[in-house]
């Protein structure tokens, strides 16, 4: 029985189908990747194989991982009055 999934892609501005006969097949056990559908990359690439069955894009594997982002640090004395004012209406000050 072959599957069908839909799913409207923001990108391309449509609807994109792929078949479950991709990832219901299995492989032999010397097989090591086959070319299959990435839902990431949007295109046909070669996947590794795990366990006789598709694995990973092996594009998405080597891709870099995006530089992460350090927290905003606030500047000193930036909330020095609302401080003051906290501490005012908490009855410190």
């Amino acid at each position: 029985m072959k599957l069908r999934y839909v799913q409207w892609d923001k990108l391309d501005q449509k609807i994109r189908e792929w078949g479950g006969d991709v990832h219901m097949q299995h492989y032999t056990r010397n097989t090591v990747s086959a070319a299959a559908w990435c839902p990431k990359c949007r295109a046909q690439t070669q996947h590794r194989i795990d366990d006789r069955r598709v694995g990973p894009c092996l594009d998405c594997l080597n891709r870099p991982l995006p530089e992460p982002v350090p927290p905003a640090v606030p500047e000193p004395g930036l909330f020095d009055e609302f401080d003051e004012q906290i501490a005012r209406l908490r009855g410190h000050r």
